[in-house]
């Protein structure tokens, strides 16, 4: 593998996490729903070899109704370093004995991935809000709470609180 792209420590969480959901979405993307999509497409994954893999994967977009084709236009759209790591994250077995399990397990991952793309715009929002006088700018003061309580919101809507 490219030096640029090296192997991601397996005990970090956040990439694990990044690792889980390319294994999901390469797997099994007919589980993901159109709004599934967006949220994965929307997120940011910061182990640059998992990046480079789901900019692929948005480039290419959904898997449609060729997830083979589709598998194949994703790898080639990768760096040539990074196909055979799309390969392995397309055959990693996902830890899932029926059809009910695997279907539980995608979605966990999926919202798994989604929150804590949430927690971290929260933190960056939190930290200019910090940063932020409200006395100097108040309309700016209170358009950053509204998000985050926005943010919050979709964290409870995904968690189902």
């Amino acid at each position: 593998m490219d030096p640029a792209f090296s192997r991601p420590d397996p005990r970090d969480p956040a990439a694990r996490m990044e690792r889980e959901a390319l294994e999901v979405v390469l797997q099994q993307p007919g589980l993901l729903s159109t709004q599934d999509w967006q949220h994965f497409s929307d997120a940011e994954f910061a182990v640059p070899a998992y990046r480079a893999v789901h900019q692929a994967v948005r480039a290419v977009g959904n898997a449609g109704t060729a997830p083979a084709q589709w598998l194949e236009e994703v790898r080639q759209e990768v760096p040539e370093p990074l196909r055979s790591l799309v390969s392995e994250l397309a055959v990693t077995p996902l830890p899932a004995s029926n059809p009910d399990t695997l279907r539980n397990y995608c979605l966990d991952i999926m919202r798994r991935l989604f929150e804590m793309q949430i927690t971290r715009l929260k933190a960056e929002k939190m930290g200019a809000l910090q940063r932020m006088d409200p006395l100097q700018d108040p309309a700016g003061y209170q358009q950053l709470q509204r998000e985050l309580m926005e943010l919050e919101i979709r964290r409870r809507t995904l968690r189902g609180d």
